[in-house]
């Protein structure tokens, strides 16, 4: 049975509320989806797409009730992004990526659908020479289908802790495990994550003391209950051997009172060869999964850092995200936003070839808006 047809970009922006209220010459369905267009299509910044929007006005005006004034300014589009709702917007981005993804269900083997967890910083995006006020964006990530499914910006002098609540209070976590690093190793996050239905898998580092040290004495002094191997060659020649085993929580005197639906400590033994010497780690994490799920939980910790490697490099690399200096307002927030709707977009897209980068298709994009009108409005132009 074929997947519903998501609904179109258009309607999806009828409930975004325009936070402009006179002198207003350009629509806000207008903007977005403008922005949307040339960010695919391989613009970085608001003069890139300003320029791009008026090269391409009559485009743009086949499907766009345009002013007769023309194509948005740099600056209009900086205005309004400042100034547009960062939770309606991200009620908006959530809504359309949930559509978006019907077209590509997601895969069914795995009995828990991973969701990590973890935040990045746009580092050229500070105020007033404090680098300090560099916007921090705390992402939700989507292993198996590759894409971003909620973010938030941290708040002013806050950190990772305080946002992560709020952005997992928006998502749906039944059926999820949520995998998240030290920062997010706390309390109130597992009793979230339990009571929206889903499971977690939390790693355990030194912020956490006295945890760590049951973690190392559970293994000392209790039966392992279950054990996963991994070895592989990684393409720069690394040759890393992974075993994780697992104890019952209650077992190594943790109490599952105070950590929610908490059910087993992990020790994950990483050994790594690189030039001929050998490095060894051991790292501990507090799931409220099974013991007895050992080959599930190993692919689970080493799938988490997919994030870094999946969504955040490829946000500095192809979109170079750290190198934006939008920051009025709402703007950086709202502008990395955009950014991980776009990237969304085309990892769902039909692809021409098997393997290209993400620049490879935004430049692809670029030379050919029809494939882009395809993506956003589907059904509105021909396949063929």
């Amino acid at each position: 049975m074929d997947a519903p047809s998501p609904r179109d970009l258009i309607a999806h922006l009828q409930d975004l509320p325009d936070p402009r209220h006179h002198n207003v010459v350009h629509s806000a369905t207008n903007l977005v989806v403008m922005a949307l267009v040339a960010i695919i299509a391989d613009c970085d910044d608001w003069e890139q797409v300003a320029d791009f929007c008026e090269h391409h006005r009559p485009w743009f005006e086949q499907y766009l009730d345009l002013p007769e004034r023309g194509t948005p300014s740099h600056d209009t589009f900086d205005r309004f992004f400042g100034m547009l709702d960062p939770v309606a917007f991200e009620a908006f981005f959530q809504n359309y990526t949930q559509d978006l993804a019907g077209r590509k269900p997601e895969p069914g083997d795995a009995k828990l659908k991973p969701l990590a967890v973890d935040g990045k910083c746009v580092r050229r995006s500070f105020k007033d020479a404090d680098r300090n006020s560099a916007v921090h964006l705390v992402s939700a990530w989507c292993g198996q289908q590759g894409i971003t499914l909620g973010q938030i910006a941290t708040d002013i002098k806050s950190n990772e802790i305080t946002a992560m609540p709020r952005l997992l209070e928006m998502l749906d976590l039944r059926h999820r495990l949520v995998t998240i690093d030290a920062a997010g190793c706390q309390k109130e996050i597992a009793g979230l994550i339990v009571n929206k239905g889903g499971d977690y898998l939390l790693q355990i580092k030194a912020n956490q003391p006295t945890l760590l040290a049951r973690a190392k004495a559970g293994f000392e002094n209790q039966p392992i209950r279950a054990t996963a191997e991994q070895s592989f060659t990684d393409a720069h020649g690394r040759v890393e051997g992974r075993r994780l085993a697992t104890v019952c929580s209650d077992e190594a005197g943790v109490d599952g009172s105070a950590w929610p639906g908490t059910r087993t400590l992990v020790r994950l033994r990483s050994v790594r060869v690189v030039g001929g010497q050998c490095q060894d780690e051991d790292r501990y994490y507090l799931t409220s999964v099974d013991p007895g799920c050992a080959r599930e939980l190993l692919d689970r910790c080493r799938g988490h850092w997919g994030i870094e490697n999946k969504l955040h490099w490829v946000l500095d690399v192809a979109y170079r995200e750290d190198e934006s200096r939008i920051r009025l307002h709402h703007g950086a927030e709202n502008a990395g936003r955009l950014r991980r709707l776009t990237k969304n977009i085309i990892k769902l897209a039909p692809s021409p070839k098997k393997k290209m980068s993400i620049k490879r298709k935004r430049m692809m994009y670029g030379r050919d808006l029809d494939r882009v009108l395809q993506v956003l409005l589907p059904g509105t132009i021909s396949e063929a």
